[in-house]
């Protein structure tokens, strides 16, 4: 679990090529960030990750889901597990092992990077990463990048990324690649190619439901097993304007 914020920020080892003259004062990109990232309520997309190492290459596929506020649903396909983001709570669900696991993140300015490709706010995050802009490269996705260092060594901040480049495309600044080194070389590549934005949702579609005999493990206290109808792991959340009924679903679904 301690990989979480690496995981959730990490062309494929190539880096973009920085055009300063084409870069806007960063003040300036901050202020039109927070006003094309004010109206994004919900976002749903389909992502590939790709993990690299010295010995290894691997790809998984799944769904992302953002529900403003801070919010995040990793589903990934095979194998089945789904990370949950919901603030400072992290939600590990393993659907072959039937388990859960719990960790709650310190409420310091680095867990910002978790929600920095869909939250507005870029404050906080400034305080514990240098950002700074770049310009991808033609055969790269978006218009504009920004670049994140920690602030502080990595020995002295385990789990932190080396360096981190998100490409954001030109009408809403969502991210549509994410690109991760961290410190032992390896590194992860998320691509987004279609992010839809201000998806109407149900509400247990932003939740995760675990079904009967599932192990719930939290970070300190006794294990919990989900009863005969199963259990959501959080409660339903959705900004009322993107609400769309269950019954919508349902018939969708049939």
């Amino acid at each position: 679990m301690k990989w979480m914020l690496g995981l959730l920020l990490s062309s494929v080892l190539g880096m973009a090529a920085v055009s300063a003259e084409s870069l806007p004062d960063f003040e300036e990109f901050v202020e039109e960030f927070q006003e094309k990232r004010a109206d994004v309520m919900t976002l749903q997309a389909r992502f590939r990750q790709h993990n690299f190492t010295a010995d290894d290459r691997f790809t998984s596929e799944g769904e992302l889901l953002y529900i403003r506020p801070r919010r995040l649903l990793f589903r990934y396909s095979d194998p089945p597990v789904t990370y949950a983001v919901d603030d400072l709570m992290v939600y590990e669900y393993d659907g072959d092992l039937a388990q859960v696991q719990q960790m709650r993140l310190e409420d310091h300015p680095e867990t910002e990077a978790l929600f920095l490709g869909f939250e507005s706010d870029l404050t906080r995050l400034r305080e514990a990463y240098a950002v700074s802009l770049f310009t991808p490269d033609e055969d790269e996705c978006g218009s504009i990048g920004l670049r994140l260092e920690p602030e502080v060594e990595a020995e002295e901040a385990p789990g932190f990324f080396e360096q981190a480049w998100l490409y954001l495309r030109e009408e809403d600044y969502i991210p549509c690649r994410i690109h991760l080194v961290n410190p032992d070389g390896s590194q992860v590549l998320i691509e987004i190619p279609e992010p839809e934005v201000n998806v109407k949702l149900t509400p247990r579609e932003t939740s995760v439901w675990v079904p009967e005999g599932t192990r719930i493990v939290p970070e300190q206290g006794p294990v919990e097993t989900a009863g005969e109808q199963g259990r959501w792991l959080l409660p339903a959340q959705i900004p009322p304007s993107m609400e769309r009924p269950e019954d919508d679903a349902e018939e969708e679904d049939g």
